[in-house]
């Protein structure tokens, strides 16, 4: 996440770990912690991008038994946190 573009000097190519977004949750995998101070995240936070990575596992904290997919929870937090960032994405690219 970190290291890919780093040394990239361009603003059209952008990266959302959604992987990380999905392994915390609120309790279950029917709440999330979007918002939340702790767990996983890729946000936007006071005009700052929050990259936090070290607060759940590398698994699907949004999965049940035998489905991988997000829960409607998980696809909830990936939105709220996506969404803003993407904005943040594109006003770069178009340099304003």
């Amino acid at each position: 996440m970190e290291e890919w573009l780093a040394d990239y000097p361009l603003t059209n190519v952008a990266v959302f770990d959604f992987f990380n977004v999905l392994t915390s949750n609120g309790g279950s995998p029917d709440e999330n912690d979007a918002g939340a101070s702790g767990g996983n995240h890729h946000r936007l936070v006071d005009g700052e991008i929050e990259y936090v990575y070290d607060q759940g596992s590398d698994t699907s904290a949004y999965a049940f038994s035998g489905d991988s997919h997000p829960t409607p929870a998980g696809n909830q937090k990936a939105t709220e946190e996506f969404v803003p960032l993407l904005d943040l994405f594109v006003q770069r690219w178009l340099g304003e």
